[in-house]
């Protein structure tokens, strides 16, 4: 599974990923800068073009988005939805330690497959 980390993500995530052999983006990669600010439909899109699934916690938005997609037959890669009930992110530093170990234990154990499956991250992952 690749990895698109929208902008509420802080790039330390992304940064301790790749250094642990993911293939991980973040929207604050220069890379990936000019999909900032941008709507959300545009940064599902662009993720399934590039066979990533996004990582968000904007479930509210981006699962409309995505069931409108995948009801296209345009399934893009999924989505990888937290909430910040179960990730908060008052404690910046707890929050990047916890989120890098649970997506570090999903990418692991992950299929390289891409598909368009909806993954809710717990921290107890």
């Amino acid at each position: 599974m690749r990895l698109l980390l929208d902008e509420l993500c802080p790039p330390g995530i992304a940064e301790a990923l790749r250094a642990r052999g993911h293939d991980v983006v973040s929207l604050h990669d220069p890379s990936h800068a000019h999909l900032r600010g941008r709507p959300d439909t545009d940064v599902l899109t662009a993720a399934a073009q590039e066979g990533r699934a996004v990582v968000t916690d904007n479930a509210r938005h981006f699962l409309p988005i995505h069931r409108d997609l995948v009801a296209l037959g345009r399934t893009g890669h999924g989505l990888v939805l937290f909430s910040n009930h179960s990730f908060p992110r008052h404690r910046p530093d707890a929050f990047v330690r916890t989120m890098v170990r649970t997506l570090d234990r999903l990418l692991a154990t992950d299929g390289a497959e891409p598909d368009a499956r909806i993954v809710w991250l717990s921290a107890d992952d």
